[in-house]
């Protein structure tokens, strides 16, 4: 592929130096790491692991309840309304998505993926007068989810999960 189509994964996993440089750092914080959250453009979802698979993960009820948390808060906060649940429900199958790396390999429970604002009409070209709306989905997504997480000592354990799938191959 030459690397223009929107969707170009790469020739590799971590071969562009800037997802070297957040892989690298994430694990560096890995035992202080509690959430993850993974922007991208666009459809108006709040993604939960995975998103390379259909097998559902065993933490998948909380992630259920926490994206419920995020995306009304959204919806009250902004009028915007997303959608949540799992990518392959919502979506597709997807690869190379790093809140599944941080989620498998990093042993963070919460991680999710943030599709922006915008259902297709502008896609990936967000005009700038969208921009600080987009943003305050965001902001209102992310706190919410934080409060929710810290709140619910339940939902915060700091041990390691029990792994019930099989481990992705990731190449550095």
């Amino acid at each position: 592929s030459s690397g223009i189509n929107a969707e170009y994964g790469g020739p590799n996993a971590f071969s562009e130096l800037e997802s070297q440089g957040i892989a690298r750092y994430l694990s560096s914080v890995r035992h202080k790491l509690l959430a993850y959250f993974s922007l991208h453009s666009y459809g108006q979802m709040w993604l939960t692991p995975l998103s390379y698979t259909k097998r559902k993960v065993e933490d998948r009820a909380i992630h259920m309840e926490v994206a419920k948390h995020a995306t009304r808060s959204i919806r009250e906060w902004t009028g915007h309304r997303y959608s949540y649940g799992p990518a392959t429900a919502l979506m597709y199958i997807t690869s190379g998505d790093s809140s599944d790396w941080v989620y498998s390999e990093l042993n963070c429970s919460h991680t999710y993926g943030i599709e922006l604002g915008d259902l297709g009409r502008y896609a990936f070209l967000l005009p700038p007068s969208h921009i600080q709306p987009a943003g305050n989905d965001v902001m209102a997504g992310i706190l919410s989810a934080v409060e929710y997480i810290g709140t619910n000592p339940s939902n915060l354990t700091g041990r390691k999960r029990k792994r019930k799938f099989k481990r992705r191959k990731w190449k550095s």
